[in-house]
């Protein structure tokens, strides 16, 4: 009846063939067309968008070559520039100048200094806290009322009239007549083996050196006045009184700081009593501090009540210049003549070195002048120094630095 009809198998490799062939195309990528965007007005910003669109770009180029077998070298050298005016900006923004700050002025206070006191005012409130005072100094024997009417503190029953910082003219620096330049020495430090001391709060501080100056009106008899250590300024230091109308104790020379506080003494009686006898330095109690003994002709001693040598005198003493140095063959102290312009009597100049103890020093010139009629200055310059012992600073005035 009915025939049976083959069909061919068709060929699976043909129908891949036209079912890939009855595709449509894949439309191929178009170039990129970048639009310019504003230039942003902060430099961060800019930044930011150029680095954002490189990174796109770089995507974008990515999965295109991923797709090609081929890069388009266009896109290579369009992503090229793109990251090297990125990193170009980067750079232009690391290395752009700070904005400048607008400048704040810093207020500063004003220090306040305060100068160290002057001799002058040190001994204006050196009165002012002594007690009021109705009559003389022990052992001070003094003609007439006391004090005399306007008459200046100290005051002196002789001619000889006391230093005032009142009545000087304009100070002047001295000028050295013989003796040994102030510049042509300086001090040695002082040893372990310290001396005996005198007056404590007179003893030079480290690293400085009292300097004062001395009118020479003492003489080998008896006298009575009084006058003042001063400074090379003209400005006094200390008080002197010479009362040698008595005997024992109460005949010498008295040291006084300008509050009138005694210091210490020499008693002098034995060189008016008896020939040969040498005078003896007392404490303020009036105990016996040492004494002077001669040793040759152009040298002295001062030993204490152990006999025990404290310092050597030697020098010229007509002409002042004399040298102090302890039993540690240390030179201490130094004395020579000078010229000093605001007074036109003679003066001589003391220097003492640092850790000495220029009350010492002091009391034993004084009792060389009573019997060679010579005041050694290093005596007098121990009571220089009074105000050192009562508040720190207040010697200032007094004192030198070494350097200087």
């Amino acid at each position: 009846m009915f025939g049976i009809l083959e069909a061919p198998i068709p060929n699976m490799q043909s129908l891949e063939q036209i079912s890939i062939s009855e595709k449509e195309p894949v439309p191929e990528s178009k170039d990129v067309v970048l639009d310019e965007a504003p230039v942003p007005v902060g430099a961060h910003v800019r930044l930011w968008r150029h680095l954002k669109h490189s990174w796109n770009l770089l995507q974008t180029h990515v999965g295109l070559i991923s797709r090609k077998s081929v890069p388009d070298p266009a896109i290579l050298i369009l992503g090229l520039l793109t990251t090297i005016i990125a990193l170009t900006l980067a750079m232009a923004f690391c290395s752009a100048a700070p904005v400048p700050r607008p400048k704040v002025e810093e207020t500063k206070r004003p220090v306040t200094r305060c100068p160290a006191p002057t001799a002058e005012q040190l001994a204006s409130a050196g009165r002012r806290a002594a007690p009021p005072r109705t009559g003389p100094d022990p052992g001070i024997r003094i003609e007439g009322p006391y004090p005399p009417p306007g008459a200046a503190q100290p005051y002196s029953s002789v001619s000889v009239r006391a230093a005032s910082a009142t009545s000087l003219p304009p100070p002047k620096r001295p000028s050295h007549v013989g003796g040994e330049a102030g510049a042509m020495f300086s001090w040695s430090p002082r040893s372990s083996d310290e001396e005996d001391t005198l007056c404590p709060c007179l003893v030079v501080p480290d690293g400085m050196e009292f300097v004062f100056a001395v009118r020479e009106v003492l003489t080998d008899e008896r006298q009575e006045l009084s006058f003042s250590v001063v400074d090379l300024e003209g400005s006094p230091l200390s008080h002197i009184i010479v009362n040698e109308s008595g005997s024992g104790p109460q005949c010498g020379i008295f040291l006084q700081m300008l509050d009138r506080e005694p210091l210490a003494s020499v008693r002098t009686d034995m060189l008016f009593e008896r020939a040969g006898r040498l005078p003896e330095i007392l404490l303020p109690s009036g105990e016996v501090f040492c004494a002077m003994e001669r040793d040759g002709s152009r040298e002295y001693v001062l030993r204490d009540q152990r006999k025990q040598r404290l310092l050597r005198l030697q020098g010229n003493f007509r002409d002042k210049a004399v040298k102090v140095i302890n039993a540690s063959g240390q030179l201490v102290a130094l004395s020579e003549r000078c010229v000093i312009a605001f007074d036109g009597g003679s003066h001589y100049q003391v220097r003492v070195a640092p850790h000495a103890d220029a009350g010492l020093v002091l009391c034993r010139s004084a009792w060389l002048t009573l019997q060679l009629t010579e005041l050694v200055g290093i005596q007098v310059g121990l009571a220089a120094l009074p105000a050192s012992c009562k508040e720190e600073g207040a010697a200032v005035a007094a004192l030198a630095h070494v350097g200087s």
